[in-house]
């Protein structure tokens, strides 16, 4: 399935959006939903959301770069940037980064993977209401423990974690955010909001301590 999206005059449309075609099912998301961009299934809805902007995909790799390096470098458990988590039966999302602890790694070659990570990473512009909305309800229900929201509109990060079954919410601005999933991995709020971003390499050598 291929999705061009236009307007009254037939010109590609440039603003933001999120578009969701109701009528399917999780079989056919497996087999005809387009791969070329976030694309999820959400009880009975294939939801198909705006590219990425350049700002969008530079944090993306920036903190995909720090998360991967220092779980790999301390041989923490499996990270993944936008791969299809079923988190029930009929919800299926793609964040765009999740870290899956060690003992359940093996478990993360399946399409779609049916493991629940413990730590998610969200870097939301113009899906903030989803991502602070519906999506915050799904990965509370799963049982996802940590997940960050990294606003690039607001400049700041919302950080949800699971205390008895719910979320407990703090937001930050500035500062140091310690992960509580992934054991001595650190960001500075303020890199995030840096232009341009700093070295990725040089802020994963502090975290490792090379």
């Amino acid at each position: 399935m291929k999705v061009l999206l236009v307007d009254e005059q037939g010109k590609s449309v440039t603003a933001p959006y999120i578009i969701r075609f109701p009528g399917w099912t999780e079989e056919r998301y497996y087999k005809e939903a387009p791969r070329e961009g976030k694309c999820e299934f959400v009880r009975g809805d294939l939801i198909i959301m705006t590219p990425m902007s350049g700002d969008h995909s530079k944090i993306i790799k920036f903190l995909s770069f720090l998360v991967i390096g220092y779980c790999e470098a301390k041989g923490l458990g499996e990270v993944l940037p936008g791969p299809t988590i079923r988190l029930e039966p009929g919800v299926n999302r793609e964040p765009d980064i999740c870290f899956i602890p060690e003992e359940k790694a093996h478990l993360t070659s399946a399409m779609p993977i049916e493991v629940i990570p413990s730590f998610i990473i969200e870097v939301s512009c113009t899906t903030r209401s989803m991502d602070l909305g519906e999506k915050t309800l799904d990965y509370e229900k799963a049982g996802v423990r940590e997940y960050w929201v990294v606003d690039i509109e607001r400049d700041e990060v919302v950080v949800h974690l699971i205390e008895e079954g719910k979320y407990q919410k703090t937001t930050l601005e500035t500062g140091r955010l310690e992960a509580r999933e992934i054991p001595g991995f650190y960001i500075e709020v303020d890199w995030l909001w840096q232009e341009p971003l700093p070295s990725a390499f040089e802020c994963l050598r502090k975290l490792v301590g090379f």
